[in-house]
């Protein structure tokens, strides 16, 4: 058995546990120069990441920008119990991701943490005070990326807290951008065993300001 099908066998196993489906890969033609096509995070990125990071020192609000129909943020509120909300602009993907809410929330009506799903533009989110932790697996183009991150600066100016940026899959740009323009260090890399070793695109990057 092939190490993706072997994946996808668990990946599916997460989706039966938290009532959802968000396996769809958005077909290539559907995404744009500006907004990326819609691939899900897999759970065992996902499951690195929860565990290589010391997530109860950071408190507040998870933000997943072109979160898709939730994976993440399902995830990351089951296993942290944690407010999480994710931004989505695509019509279809925001309606699929309320329908894996509703599931979501009939099977675990006693879950901590709120989870919320927006239909907007990213660049448009209004940056909340309790938004600490912001997600991005390559959603979009760089200057879309460039407007929500002044988005968050100008929400610290009003709101000083410490912030955590988490990059997945992002291209050299994203983060030439965040090292030379921006006060945001980085804190930590962890790389996806198998997969780092043929593509160095597999890893998340933890930024911190």
């Amino acid at each position: 058995m092939s190490r993706s099908h072997k994946q996808e066998m668990k990946d599916q196993e997460y989706e039966m546990l938290l009532h959802i489906e968000t396996s769809e890969v958005q077909h290539v033609y559907e995404a744009t120069s500006h907004y990326h096509r819609y691939e899900p995070t897999s759970y065992g990125g996902l499951h690195l990441l929860l565990t290589h990071y010391e997530w109860g020192r950071i408190p507040g609000r998870l933000v997943d920008f072109g979160c898709g129909k939730g994976r993440v943020s399902f995830y990351w509120h089951y296993m942290l119990q944690r407010d999480a909300i994710g931004i989505e602009r695509q019509p279809r993907f925001f309606q699929e991701a309320q329908h894996n809410l509703k599931q979501y929330e009939q099977n675990f009506p006693d879950a901590k943490g709120k989870l919320t799903f927006i239909e907007d533009d990213a660049t448009r989110y209004p940056i909340d005070e309790t938004d600490t932790i912001f997600y991005f697996f390559h959603p979009f183009s760089l200057p879309i990326f460039m407007k929500v991150i002044e988005n968050i600066l100008q929400s610290l100016e009003t709101f000083p807290r410490r912030i955590v940026l988490i990059l997945y899959y992002a291209h050299e740009d994203y983060h030439f951008f965040l090292q030379q323009q921006t006060m945001f260090q980085v804190e930590q890399v962890i790389e996806i065993p198998s997969l780092y070793e043929n593509n160095s695109y597999e890893a998340f990057t933890i930024y911190s300001l």
